[in-house]
């Protein structure tokens, strides 16, 4: 008879990035932005069918080289469009798609030894519960890290935009005895302001 068990993992990241535009590589419709991307995840798992080695936590830094291209799709004037007896009136817009393509450079991770989970040294009040508890994690330069983002904006008037993305992330982080593999594909909503508008 196979078991059944649940498992959980939450993973938490700070994402920021910083591009510069090319204008030697840039066009009238299309933009070329070259940097860096800096990405941090951390990692909580829980499964309580491993016992005492059902919890675990590891962080992963990144410094990723970046390149974006832009394009911009906006409809200059007014068009009307007849679908049969129904008339439509399209408004100019402004709106893009951009491509971003995220390579790693420096991959770090701060990741548990062989057991996931190991008892650290007591000495009496002087153990403190985190130096207990991630007594068999330490940091390793090492692993690769992939990612791209495809973008879609739209906005309106006011300076004010909509984007969507869909975003794909890979990683391979080989610690110091076990290794750890992720891939994700996410759909991201971001609401733009535009902080003159008034």
């Amino acid at each position: 008879m196979q078991a059944h068990t649940n498992a959980y993992f939450i993973n938490t990241q700070f994402y920021d990035s910083w591009l510069i535009k090319i204008d030697k590589l840039s066009g009238e419709k299309y933009d070329v932005k070259l940097g860096g991307v800096l990405v941090s995840n951390f990692n909580s798992r829980l499964n309580p069918s491993f016992q005492n080695a059902g919890a675990g936590i590891e962080f992963l830094v990144n410094g990723m080289f970046s390149g974006k291209i832009c394009w911009d799709i906006s409809r200059k004037s007014e068009k009307i469009r007849n679908l049969y007896f129904i008339k439509q009136t399209l408004s100019p817009v402004k709106r893009s798609i951009a491509f971003q393509l995220n390579t790693g450079l420096l991959n770090m991770n701060f990741r548990p030894g062989y057991a996931y989970l190991s008892d650290g040294a007591i000495n009496g009040s002087d153990t403190k519960w985190v130096s207990y508890f991630l007594s068999g994690h330490s940091w390793s330069v090492n692993g690769w890290r992939f990612g791209s983002r495809l973008e879609y904006t739209k906005y309106k008037p006011n300076g004010n935009g909509i984007k969507w993305s869909y975003i794909w992330d890979a990683l391979n982080a080989p610690g110091k005895f076990e290794s750890l593999q992720v891939a994700s594909h996410s759909i991201q909503f971001t609401l733009m302001f535009n902080k003159n508008n008034k």
